[in-house]
């Protein structure tokens, strides 16, 4: 695969990730950690909108999401599940709009 597909193929997946999460069917935690690495991959993490997922992601890494989750116990996992709803609600909005202007930027790209 050459650079521009490369390429072409990480602009994909942001833009999938952001309607995702605009349509509510993913999570704030799981893609800000998405985004933060691909917004590395692109050579865009010092973009404004990339600049706030890798900031969620930087101040959400202690919770567990995703696959992390099944090395959890059940009962730590509960407890985590309390802060973990409260920081997607904290971040929501904020997550919401870096993803619209991201799409505005890469969805025709």
């Amino acid at each position: 695969m050459g650079a521009e597909e490369a390429r072409a193929e990480t602009v994909g997946r942001v833009v999938q990730a952001c309607r995702a999460l605009i349509a509510g069917d993913a999570g704030v935690i799981l893609t800000a950690r998405l985004l933060s690495s691909l917004g590395h991959r692109l050579g865009e993490e010092d973009d404004p909108a990339f600049v706030t997922f890798r900031g969620i992601d930087s101040e959400t890494d202690h919770l567990p999401a995703g696959q992390e989750r099944q090395h959890w116990a059940p009962d730590a996992l509960a407890r985590e599940d309390q802060e973990i709803e409260r920081v997607e609600a904290w971040y929501r909005e904020a997550a919401i709009a870096a993803a619209h202007e991201l799409l505005n930027r890469l969805a025709h790209t």
